[in-house]
């Protein structure tokens, strides 16, 4: 093993002698990889552990195996019997401090954390395929914080009578909700009608409440959300709490 200590991070790498698998003394199942870095004047071994004592496998670390040595993972001693010679991966290494069994002062050695196959970059995780149960659990709680972008003014079709030929042509009319009249003067706040409609619909889903809170800010104020607390108060009174 060379002696020359390398910087902490990721370096390419090669094996340079046969794999050994063993088990510890605690009942963990390990292959020993003899490894040679191409970036820095070190060389040693990594031990990757394919099973912990309690028998989990070590999926992630099997799966990196696989890559690198090709091995199909059915038999873990098929990695000794490879001609493994010179195969090429990546490892990230860091240093660590520790103290000699016997000794009283600390060294620092460079251990390896991870070997990995060429080009293992992030990969990107799949997409969620059930959309509706992510935004029953997260919904509402987005929508709490959310800046709502300003509707369109709705847009009423009125038909009218040609005068060429007596048909029916449809003309846009543009019409803006009115707001409803208001008896008396309320003030209110989101986050007051918020509580309330928890404690009336105590046990709903919060995307439920969540369509039940912005439905009048929709009516009432085109989605608006910098409301006053007069405005609040009308939305109150919409929602009957």
């Amino acid at each position: 093993m060379s002696k020359v200590l390398p910087a902490a991070g990721t370096y390419p790498a090669k094996t340079n002698g046969k794999m050994v698998v063993y088990e510890t003394q605690s009942g963990a199942l390990c292959v020993a990889v003899p490894i040679v870095l191409t970036g820095a004047d070190w060389s040693g071994k990594t031990t990757v552990t394919i099973a912990k004592k309690d028998g989990t496998l070590q999926t992630r670390s099997i799966d990196n195996m696989k890559q690198i040595f090709g091995w199909d993972g059915a038999n873990p001693f098929d990695l000794e019997d490879m001609e493994t010679a010179e195969i090429a991966f990546t490892i990230v290494g860091e240093h660590e401090t520790y103290i000699p069994e016997g000794k009283t002062e600390e060294v620092t050695v460079f251990k390896i954390k991870w070997i990995n196959p060429i080009n293992s970059g992030a990969q990107m995780p799949q997409p969620v395929q059930d959309r509706k149960a992510v935004l029953s659990k997260w919904g509402s709680k987005f929508k709490a914080i959310a800046t709502p972008v300003a509707k369109a003014p709705v847009k009423k079709v009125v038909p009218v009578a040609d005068e060429d030929d007596g048909d029916i042509a449809p003309v846009p009319v543009k019409v803006t909700p009115a707001r409803p009249a208001v008896k008396a003067p309320r003030v209110s706040s989101g986050e007051e009608i918020w509580t309330k409609l928890c404690e009336k619909y105590n046990g709903l889903p919060e995307d439920q409440i969540g369509e039940i809170y912005y439905a009048p800010q929709d009516e009432l104020f085109n989605g608006r959300n910098d409301l006053s607390p007069t405005e609040w108060g009308q939305i109150a009174d919409k929602l009957g709490i």
